[in-house]
């Protein structure tokens, strides 16, 4: 694979290091970097959108065939970073409340399929990739650690997402200085997990390359 293959990555860095640095500027408080549609968000967005194109660019034939289901989830984070999955129905399409409750019966057929097609991708996803985490990661495989490590990254993220207000359930108060900071490693983290994506899909095809040429 040629160096210029990894200028997505390079990419995802510039929009990632812009959203934090706009982001960490334009706000003094934690309801300042969580305000809707701001550069952390968009960064987000761009980021998502740019590791779809990213798999496009490297490999159309696979990106839009056999692993289409990976551009497609992709695509997935990138909705739900703009709050598609809330955004166009009255409830949100993962909550109870649009099947069990008043809502139209036409959203909730869109939600219906919208769940389908998570599933289908899901489904996929385990079906077709898992298998080559796991050896992966015991034969040190440079995408699939990346990869590891930008789900880890998710995982931190979400979990410090709001901990000032988790905490408040264990008699835990933290100061005003304190959930700033953490805001800022959430969002740090966030962006950091599709940035790593972006990365582990160019160390991906490289790997590809390599097989081939050997």
């Amino acid at each position: 694979m040629k160096t210029s293959s990894f200028a997505p990555f390079w990419v995802a860095m510039i929009i990632a290091g812009a959203g934090i640095a706009l982001g960490f500027l334009s706000s003094s408080d934690v309801e300042g970097l969580y305000q809707e549609n701001g550069p952390d968000e968009v960064a987000s967005v761009a980021v998502w959108i740019l590791a779809a194109l990213t798999m496009v660019w490297l490999s159309p034939r696979q990106a839009l065939g056999e692993r289409w289901h990976v551009t497609a989830l992709f695509l997935l984070f990138a909705a739900r970073e703009m709050d598609f999955d809330k955004r166009f129905l009255s409830q949100g399409v993962f909550k109870a409340r649009l099947y069990s409750g008043d809502s139209p019966i036409t959203e909730k057929i869109i939600g219906l399929c919208v769940i389908a097609v998570v599933l289908t991708i899901v489904i996929r996803l385990l079906r077709r990739n898992w298998r080559d985490i796991w050896p992966g990661v015991r034969n040190g495989v440079l995408w699939v650690q990346v990869a590891v490590l930008a789900v880890l990254s998710a995982v931190i993220s979400k979990t410090i997402d709001g901990a000032g207000r988790k905490l408040q359930g264990f008699g835990i108060s933290l100061s005003e200085t304190a959930e700033f900071r953490l805001a800022i490693v959430e969002e740090i983290l966030e962006l950091g997990f599709g940035v790593l994506v972006v990365l582990a899909v160019c160390l991906f095809q490289r790997s590809q390359d390599s097989g081939q040429r050997g």
